[in-house]
């Protein structure tokens, strides 16, 4: 049969891990890069147009940090998703041989 569906769960669980440490790395960049930049004081000054380009940028920071939050959560779901998977594969693989078995002491 050429069309036999295989599941290798050793793959499925480092692409699982692997996911789940870029998740990780990115965050920590995130965070990184985050804590620079706030430690670098007020940076557009304290007049109007310094004022409205802080602000701005607040806003911009904001949703950048919304969607690094999200797609850092999305990341480590779908990591952790691919290692229950992989259980899920074992388990049935298991179980069908315990099945086979059991039929195989019957006949």
């Amino acid at each position: 049969m050429g069309d036999e569906f295989q599941v290798e769960t050793t793959s499925l669980r480092g692409a699982g891990t692997g996911l789940t440490s870029a998740a990780e790395r990115i965050q920590q960049q995130w965070e990184g890069l985050k804590s620079t930049v706030e430690g670098m004081g007020e940076l557009f000054g304290d007049d109007m147009v310094g004022s409205l380009i802080g602000m701005s940028y607040g806003i911009a920071q904001q949703m950048a940090d919304e969607s690094f939050t999200s797609a850092i959560g999305e990341l480590q779901f779908f990591g952790e998703g691919l290692g229950i998977m992989a259980d899920a594969y074992e388990q049935t693989d298991q179980g069908v041989g315990t099945g086979m078995d059991q039929i195989r002491k019957e006949l």
